[in-house]
């Protein structure tokens, strides 16, 4: 119990905040490292969003990858020790903001029970936050990619409380692997936010293993 409480105490900082972020909050990075590209591009349209490119985007440090905008950068938050340090990988297309953030939560691989009790509480903080920042999510549901776990939220934020004076839309997809967690987000216009770009790029995020 003590070893679960330390380690849900450490995460607590990868999702605190995550969602003002998108909406104007200050940036913490401390070093950018170079990341790397594959040539193959990706095209999804949907109904009414304009269509988006996404890109293999794979960040050596962090060694995690996903489809995300050319252009997209990674830098390294250092921390003071491997497990308060998080990569990070940011882009943009067609007014959308991608954003995704990952930290080492263990150093070894933790058994199905402690994953799953770890898991659900990055979930619940996630709601907890979103809750707090938009109000009620409109989506709330469970997801599974790579051997992986965990929620997917969708928010709504009317044009009367946007700061850009449009409605716009957030989407958060939280997961954890037994080692990592990883909390990708999207903001924007709500139908390039929900297009099957932005289901794509959520879908793609996995540790990639050299």
């Amino acid at each position: 119990m003590l070893r679960l409480t330390t380690f849900a105490l450490l995460a607590a900082t990868v999702l605190t905040s995550s969602a003002m972020a998108q909406y104007g909050g200050g940036s913490r990075y401390q070093s950018g490292r170079s990341s790397g590209y594959s040539s193959r591009t990706y095209r999804t349209t949907a109904r009414t969003a304009p269509a988006i490119s996404l890109t293999r985007h794979i960040n050596t440090s962090g060694q995690f990858e996903a489809l995300m905008p050319s252009g997209t950068s990674s830098v390294t938050v250092e921390g003071k020790t491997l497990m308060d340090t998080q990569w990070v990988a940011r882009g943009s297309s067609q007014g959308a903001n991608f954003k995704l953030t990952v930290q080492i939560i263990s150093i070894f691989e933790l058994d199905d029970e402690m994953t799953g009790a770890l898991r659900d509480n990055y979930v619940k903080q996630a709601r907890e936050q979103g809750a707090k920042a938009f109000g009620k999510a409109v989506e709330d549901k469970q997801v599974k990619q790579h051997g992986m776990q965990g929620r997917e939220f969708l928010y709504r934020i009317p044009a009367s409380k946007s700061s850009s004076g449009k409605e716009v839309a957030f989407r958060q997809r939280v997961l954890f692997d037994g080692q990592r967690l990883y909390n990708a987000t999207l903001s924007g216009d709500t139908s390039t936010v929900t297009s099957d770009s932005g289901t794509k790029y959520m879908s793609s995020v996995k540790f990639r293993k050299r």
